[in-house]
């Protein structure tokens, strides 16, 4: 018995690389607001698109938004 898989593995690590990217990204930030201000009590938000191999993704995170438009 073989089993099929619909997972494209090359997009899910595509995509597991820009979440490391985008909590990094977090986390150098957040550590600046700590190191100015002495505490942390902001938040970052982020608008995010990518084109590749002839796929477009969009991608939002906190109060950001993005719309595609024609």
């Amino acid at each position: 018995m073989q089993i099929k898989y619909n997972f494209n593995f090359d997009q899910i690590i595509d995509n597991y690389v820009v979440i490391l990217v985008c909590k990094s990204l977090d986390d150098e930030f957040m550590s600046m607001i700590k190191a100015e201000r002495g505490e942390n009590n902001s938040g970052s938000t982020m608008v995010l698109s990518l084109i590749q191999n002839g796929r477009f993704t969009i991608a939002n995170i906190g109060d950001s938004s993005a719309m595609l438009l024609k």
